[in-house]
C-alpha cells in the first residue's frame, strides 16, 4: 500500500502520492533520514542484517581458526593467521555490503513512490547486479588511496630497499606529502558517493554511475560529508559499549579470551544492524534531493508514472548534464 514519509509501514490510510518531495535543507535532510528510518525500522534493519550476520559468521569462523592455530603452533602464528584472515574476510564482505547498500537504495525508492516493500523484495530487486556495486566500491576505494600511495610507496622503497641514509630526508618528505594529499582523497570519495544510488535507480553500469555521481554531487559534498560524519559518530558511540570487553582482553593480551571476543562480536553485529541504515538512507536522500534540485524530479514525479522501457545496453554513455528526456525515471522504468 502507498504510504507517506512519516507514517509507519502498518498504516491503513495511504496518500495517493509521496509527500514532501522538494529541495531540502541540511537540517531537513537529517530529520527526514531519521523519520524514514524510524517509521520503517524493521525494513531497513532487516536489509542491514544481511551484512551484519554475514560479517559475524566470518568473524566467528576466523576466531575459531585462530584458536586451533594457537593450540598447534603457538600464539604468534595464530596472530599472523588472524591478520591474514581479516584481510580475506574484508574482501568477502564486499558482496554482502554491496547488496545491503543497493537494497537500501531500492527500498527508499519504493518509499519515494509511496509503495510498500519488504527486505526480501529489496534484495531480490538488486541482487542480480551485485557485481556492479562491488565495482563501484573498488572504484571509490581506489579514488581514496591512489594519491597518498603514489607518494608513500616510493618512500617505503627508499627506506626498505635502498637503505640509503642520504635519502632519508626524501622519504620523510614523501610521507608528509602523502598525508597532505588526504584532503584530496576525501574530496574524491565524496564526489563518488552517489554512484550506487545512480546505479540502482538508473540501471547505470559502473563507469556511467561514477560519472553520474560526479554530476549529482556538485554543491552537495558538504551534506554528504555531514551524513557520513554522523554515521561514523554513531558507530563510535556504539563502539563504546565494547570498551569493558576490550579492557578484559587488554589486561591479558597473551590469552585468547574466546568467550569475551565472541560476545564483543555479537554486540558489534547488533550495532551494525541499527547504525548502517542511517548512513545509507542519508546518502540515498541526498541523491534524490539532488535530482530534485538539478532536474526538477519532483515535477516529473507529479506527472505520473511512465511506461517501462527496455533496459539500455551498458555500452551507452550517459550524458552528464541530464537524464534521457524520454525516460527521466531511469532505464528500467522505475523511479
Amino acid at each position: 500500500m502507498a504510504q507517506d514519509w512519516y507514517t509507519p509501514q502498518t498504516a491503513t490510510a495511504p496518500p495517493p502520492v509521496p509527500q514532501g518531495l522538494r529541495p531540502l535543507s541540511l537540517g531537513e535532510l537529517l530529520d527526514r533520514t531519521f523519520s524514514v528510518y524510524r517509521s520503517r525500522f524493521w525494513l531497513f534493519s532487516g536489509i542491514a542484517s544481511i551484512y551484519a550476520i554475514t560479517a559475524l559468521a566470518l568473524q566467528l569462523l576466523n576466531l575459531l581458526i585462530r584458536h586451533f592455530v594457537i593450540v598447534r603452533h603457538g600464539f604468534q602464528t595464530g596472530t599472523l593467521v588472524t591478520l591474514v584472515g581479516s584481510f580475506v574476510m574484508a574482501l568477502l564482505l564486499l558482496v554482502p555490503y554491496a547488496i545491503t547498500e543497493a537494497g537500501t537504495v531500492f527500498a527508499l525508492s519504493e518509499v519515494y513512490l509511496g509503495n510498500g516493500t519488504s527486505a526480501k523484495d529489496a534484495i531480490r530487486g538488486t541482487i542480480g547486479r551485485w557485481y556492479r556495486y562491488i565495482g563501484i566500491a573498488f572504484w571509490v576505494g581506489f579514488s581514496f588511496c591512489w594519491a597518498p600511495l603514489l607518494l608513500w610507496i616510493p618512500a617505503f622503497i627508499i627506506i626498505l630497499a635502498l637503505r640509503s641514509v642520504g635519502l632519508a630526508w626524501l622519504a620523510g618528505l614523501l610521507f608528509v606529502l602523502g598525508f597532505c594529499a588526504l584532503p584530496y582523497s576525501v574530496w574524491a570519495v565524496l564526489r563518488n558517493m552517489l554512484a550506487v544510488p545512480a546505479s540502482v535507480i538508473e540501471a547505470a553500469p559502473v563507469r556511467a554511475a561514477i560519472r553520474r555521481s560526479k554530476v549529482l554531487t556538485q554543491g552537495a559534498k558538504g551534506r554528504i560529508f555531514v551524513v557520513l560524519l554522523i554515521a561514523a559518530a554513531l558507530g563510535m558511540t556504539a563502539g563504546m559499549l565494547q570498551i569493558p570487553l576490550s579492557i578484559v582482553v587488554l589486561k591479558n593480551p597473551l590469552q585468547e579470551h574466546n568467550l569475551v571476543q565472541s560476545v564483543s562480536l555479537i554486540v558489534n553485529a547488533l550495532a551494525q544492524v541499527v547504525i548502517i541504515p542511517v548512513g545509507l538512507i542519508g546518502l540515498s536522500l541526498v541523491y534524490f534531493d539532488q535530482r530534485v534540485r538539478q532536474e526538477g524530479f519532483d515535477l516529473l514525479l507529479m506527472l505520473g508514472p511512465q511506461q517501462p522501457v527496455a533496459p539500455v545496453p551498458e555500452t551507452v554513455v550517459y550524458a552528464e548534464s541530464s537524464l534521457d528526456p524520454a525516460n527521466p525515471f531511469g532505464n528500467d522504468g522505475r523511479l
